[in-house]
This record gives C-alpha cells, structure tokens and sequence, in this order.
C-alpha cells in the first residue's frame, strides 16, 4: 500500500532527513572518539616533548595537523557509512513495490542488526513499522512505533512519518480510540503536509477512515472521492478502493446494525 510506502519514502529521501537523523549518531560518536584521541595524544606527546625538549613550535604544528587529520577521518567516516546504509535501504524499499513485503521486512531487519548510531536505528525502526504493516501484523507495527518516543525523533518529518504509520496501524488493527486521539492530537503536524506530494495522499486517506469510525459515512464518502480525484497513483488508488470497500460494508452493517472492521 502506498501510504505506508510513502511515508517510508520520506523518512529517507524528505530534504535528504536521511543524512540530517544519521549525522547526529554516527558522526557524532566518531566526532567525540576524534576528539577524546585528540586529546589523549596531545597529553601523551606534550610527555614526550617535553621529554625530548622539543621546539615547542614545531611540536604544536605537528600536534594540529595530527587533529585535523583525525577530524577529516571522522567525517569522511560518517559520509561513507551513511550513504551505503542509505543506498542498502534503498535498495530494499523497491522489494515493496515489487510486491515482496517479507523480503522488505527480512531486509530491514537484517539492516537493524548492524546499524550503529540512535538516530539510523530510530529510522530503521520506523521502517520496520512498515514492513509490519504490509504484511498485516498491525499488532507487531504499534509495538515498534509506540516503543519509539517522538522526543527521540529529530524533526518534523520524522515525526510525521511515526504519526501517520501508528495512526494507521491503529485503524487496521480496530484500536478505534488510540487511532482517534493520535488523529486529532497530529493535526497541526499533519496541517503543515497535506498537500505535500510525498504523504498529502496519505493524510487524506487518513481523513477518509477517521470519519468512517465516527460513523460520518456521508462526509467519508464526500473526502474518498475527493481524494481519489487529487492524488492519482497505483498504490494510492489500490488504498482509495479498499477504503471504499471498508465504506461499503459500514453501510450494509449500519442497516443491519453492525460495524465494520478495518482488519
């Protein structure tokens, strides 16, 4: 389904979020362990300078291009981890529009194993949610998102994409009053990106099942069409029509007096 796809989408390709989440774990920790070498080698060389009675000024020149070049080996450290991660997860987001949500899901997990840095992991997390989701386990998605605190999330983006996975897995897994609570808390969030092409689709998707659960089946049927006719793509068009069907079925059962379920 595309909105959980999109979202995913976003979390690594939105203003390069990638690089911006990961830079503060990875090159953070190779920043710090620069720096603490750094000042390791400085005491141990001020030792030996002054062991040695070196001159003082070619002692400082050596000790700061010794720096220097532990900084750059950070940095150049970060960069190239951060673009095989993002070029690995890449190449495992297309196994979903291939049809193949397990090998997405075994994939990601397998990337999670050897991810290093908070913010990568946090990332991972969030698109171990969607594999969740595609695969049906709604369940094993709202305990990945729900043990993920937005505070540990940096930037809007990234909370977006949390927000819209676990309000979504909400619906589908019938938890109808987390789902409601997350919907109305999240809409100044999801006011700042409807109509951005990357995930405007699926808040009105969003939109359409919260007043289906509030048993708004005229208005859910006004928002459907509307959005059917403003965001035009295969896999939102696959979650439109079975959306439609989730509409249909509330309103055989209102006239018999039963409730659909979204599962």
């Amino acid at each position: 389904m595309k909105n959980l796809y999109l979202r995913l989408k976003l979390a690594w390709n939105r203003n390069d979020i990638f690089q911006k989440l990961c830079n503060g774990g990875v090159f953070l920790k190779n920043l710090l362990k620069a720096a603490a070498i750094g000042i390791g080698l400085g005491l141990l060389l001020s030792i030996v300078q002054s062991g040695l009675r070196m001159n003082r000024t070619a002692f400082l020149y050596g000790y700061w291009i010794t720096i220097a070049a532990l900084l750059v080996g950070a940095i150049l450290v970060s960069i190239f981890y951060n673009r095989s991660y993002r070029k690995k997860m890449q190449q495992i987001t297309a196994l979903l529009e291939e049809g193949k949500p397990q090998e997405y899901l075994d994939g990601v997990k397998g990337l999670l194993l050897r991810a290093k840095g908070k913010n990568l992991r946090n990332i991972l997390q969030i698109n171990l949610s969607a594999g969740y989701f595609e695969v049906g386990q709604y369940d094993a998605a709202i305990e990945v998102l729900e043990g993920l605190p937005e505070e540990r999330l940096a930037g809007n983006a990234a909370k977006l994409v949390r927000r819209l996975n676990l309000c979504m897995s909400y619906f589908y897994a019938a938890q109808d009053e987390k789902a409601m609570a997350l919907y109305e808390e999240s809409q100044p969030l999801f006011g700042q990106f409807r109509n951005n092409t990357s995930c405007g689709g699926n808040i009105a998707a969003l939109d359409v099942l919260a007043a289906l659960r509030q048993g708004r089946l005229d208005q859910a049927e006004q928002l459907l069409e509307t959005a059917k006719q403003s965001w035009d793509h295969p896999r939102l068009r696959r979650t439109f029509q079975r959306i439609g069907g989730f509409l249909e079925e509330a309103r055989a059962e209102r006239q018999e007096g039963g409730y659909a379920d979204l599962g």
